[in-house]
């Protein structure tokens, strides 16, 4: 009997954890490059592991009915998938 690995699901710009940027080898925001200080704090993105500041931190997406801080870039990835899996559309009036 053998095992398969298990598939991705993984978009473009996301990274598993063991991939994620180290807190300490980062000092300064991915983003705007503004200086981690006392006052200005690292957070990650759970989309790309990248670590941002706050500011750059501000988009969220649910996932499970959990609000999950990401990246932009991450947020628009996970935007358009949506778009595309809806079949949305206006209603009318009469």
């Amino acid at each position: 009997g053998g095992g398969g690995g298990g598939g991705g699901g993984r978009g473009e710009n996301e990274r598993s954890p063991s991939e994620w940027q180290s807190y300490d080898s980062v000092t300064s925001c991915t983003s705007c490059t503004r200086t981690f200080t006392a006052f200005r704090w690292k957070h990650r993105c759970v989309g790309c592991g990248s670590i941002y500041c706050k500011e750059c931190l501000a988009w969220v997406v649910v996932v499970a009915s959990k609000p999950l801080r990401v990246c932009e870039s991450c947020w628009r990835i996970k935007n358009t998938r949506n778009k595309s899996n809806s079949s949305g559309g206006s209603g009318g009036g009469g």
